[in-house]
């Protein structure tokens, strides 16, 4: 087989894994998780794990159960395009309510809480697929969860919030975002985000979202 041959397979492949990804999340109304995150930010590496919630078109909702803002809260509302946020410990009681680009309701590197759901990660990766970007990682095993790897290379790190190559990890059991991980131009790992404990379509209400 051709050097081109293999690459055209192998982004055949990888359009396969983003279809079946794709028609997975069609079916998808809502769902929750802990997302843990490790985030590197000079020497420093913070760590997180928060309870997420989502719901079509666009609802999350955050609670940060470790990590420097334990206790804290925080909901994106689509309708408004804002986030409401709530200080964990004794100013809990606090309420905010501000754009998602506000680095109070930003991650340590700046992540975007509206920006965090399986639909807005199929996105980037539809876009990655259409530049030629993705290739076929190969399947694994994380913890006792099969994924499939999915490896978009020579991305702009001043678009991608200082990534230039990011692997998605795909379950195999249901083609949703299992992890992914962000490396720097030095490829060094500036980003990890796992979604564990994942349940889908557990009928959720706007009510659920309200802080």
């Amino acid at each position: 087989m051709s050097g081109l041959a293999l690459v055209l397979l192998i982004s055949q492949d990888a359009a396969e894994l983003l279809a079946n990804y794709e028609a997975a999340w069609a079916g998808v109304q809502d769902y929750t998780c802990i997302l843990t995150t490790s985030e590197k930010v000079g020497d420093k590496t913070e760590t997180a794990s928060y309870r997420m919630l989502y719901m079509k078109p666009g609802w999350i909702n955050y609670t940060q159960i470790e990590g420097s803002r334990k206790g804290s809260k925080a909901t994106y509302d689509p309708n408004t395009g804002k986030i409401t946020a709530s200080l964990g410990g004794v100013l809990g009681f606090i309420k905010i309510t501000t754009d998602p680009t506000d680095s109070r309701v930003t991650s340590a590197r700046g992540e975007r809480m509206d920006r965090s759901d399986f639909g807005w990660i199929l996105k980037d990766w539809k876009a990655y697929l259409a530049e030629g970007k993705v290739s076929l990682g190969g399947e694994e095993t994380k913890g006792d969860i099969k994924v499939y790897r999915l490896v978009a290379k020579g991305l702009d790190p001043q678009k991608e919030n200082g990534s230039a190559r990011i692997v998605l990890y795909l379950r195999a059991d249901n083609w949703l975002p299992y992890q992914t991980a962000h490396y720097d131009s030095d490829g060094s790992l500036i980003l990890k985000a796992t979604f564990k404990d994942l349940k889908l379509n557990q009928g959720l209400k706007e009510k659920d979202f309200k802080i």
